[in-house]
């Protein structure tokens, strides 16, 4: 028998986003775990992708696994941003840099 509050709770954190759920393998929890599992993840990596991080928390906790790669995920993405801001300062920089000698190494010819 499916757990009928369950896949109510599944079906309100996951709605807002676009990804398509088999809830005839979610309604199967205790009769084919393997199944269930199998859909479950694949909804929380399918919100992860979409970067709606806290829904695919939120479906992996009330689907009883494991929520931490949701985490890592979300924070070597913030961390991956980050990099490249500072890829981008230290460019913006060394070209001002540039530019800055150049212009005084034509003024001293002149």
């Amino acid at each position: 028998m499916p757990d009928i509050s369950l896949l109510q709770c599944l079906h309100k954190i996951s709605r807002e986003a676009d990804i398509e759920i088999n809830y005839v393998a979610l309604g199967h929890r205790s009769s084919h775990r393997d199944v269930y599992e199998m859909e479950a993840n694949r909804v929380v990596n399918s919100l992860t992708l979409a970067k709606l991080y806290d829904e695919a928390r939120a479906f992996a906790t009330t689907a009883q696994l494991p929520a931490d790669h949701v985490t890592v995920d979300q924070v070597l993405l913030m961390l991956l941003s980050a990099i490249v801001v500072v890829v981008v300062v230290v460019v913006v920089v060394v070209v001002v840099f540039v530019v800055v000698v150049l212009v005084v190494v034509a003024e001293c010819r002149w």
